[in-house]
């Protein structure tokens, strides 16, 4: 009895064993994943019309094409009705042309296996699955999938997805967009949209209010015109131990070499 469950165990596929499924937020589907970094969000990798990821050749010339969170909703993308009614998340289409569902939508995992994150999809043609290995890479802003087939384990076909979204809140999503870029440009224009409105208001004020004109319309016009010498004050306080250092050191080897070249000339 012992060595049957020993066989069973060395049989099976660790990471599912001891992985964890990740739960989505409320409304979100399983692509999505709350960690203790931050939000890992596939949607913006999604694509309704034409799969981001479509034939994606293995070393043994086997085309998948792929579409996280929401599935291939184009069936004939898939060979159509013929190889599944349901929606896939991975297809098949092999050297003959003939095509197969390695994974439905509708089972979709967001498994966590410690630093180790992967999405699986089962239910695929003949029990097909797949594993699709999430690698972080923040300066992949488009995302690139390898396709490994399944020399480890018949009809496991195993997947590296290196993407910037495969990092905790490396990616957000509103409305079917990635919007994690502009949020940068969008603070920077807030704050100078707010910069401009703060002087246009002030000039209003002191107009009309208080009757000022010329330089005198400027907000807080002394604390603006003492900034330049606080700029430079702040430079000199920061910078100028440094800049002595650098001249005792220039110093002290200028006076070295002079005294060399002195002894060389007697």
């Amino acid at each position: 009895m012992l060595w049957l469950v020993l066989v069973l165990l060395t049989s099976c596929n660790w990471s599912v064993l001891f992985a964890q499924r990740c739960t989505p937020p409320q409304g979100a589907p399983n692509c999505v994943c709350e960690t203790g970094q931050g939000t890992i969000d596939l949607r913006p990798l999604y694509d309704e019309s034409t799969p981001k990821f479509k034939d994606v050749k293995d070393s043994n010339g086997q085309a998948y094409t792929f579409n996280p969170c929401y599935g291939i909703t184009n069936n004939q993308l898939c060979g159509g009705d013929e190889v599944s009614s349901a929606v896939s998340a991975v297809c098949q289409k092999d050297t003959n042309g003939n095509y197969r569902s390695c994974g439905l939508i509708a089972n979709e995992q967001f498994q966590i296996d410690g630093s180790r994150t992967y999405l699986q999809y089962n239910g695929g043609t003949e029990g097909r699955l797949s594993i699709i290995d999430l690698i972080c890479d923040e300066s992949k802003k488009d995302p690139e999938l390898t396709a490994k087939g399944d020399g480890d384990m018949p009809l496991t076909y195993k997947f590296d997805l290196r993407s910037k979204c495969a990092c905790p809140d490396g990616c957000q999503y509103q409305n079917g967009k990635d919007v994690s870029g502009p949020v940068g440009i969008t603070l920077i224009m807030l704050f100078f949209a707010g910069f401009l409105t703060y002087f246009i208001v002030g000039a209003v004020v002191l107009k009309y209010k208080y009757q000022k004109k010329g330089y005198d319309l400027i907000p807080q016009r002394l604390f603006w015109f003492a900034v330049p010498g606080l700029v430079k004050e702040g430079c000199i306080f920061t910078f100028g131990p440094l800049v002595r250092i650098i001249k005792q050191k220039m110093g002290k080897s200028t006076e070295g070499t002079e005294k060399q070249d002195l002894l060389s000339t007697m």
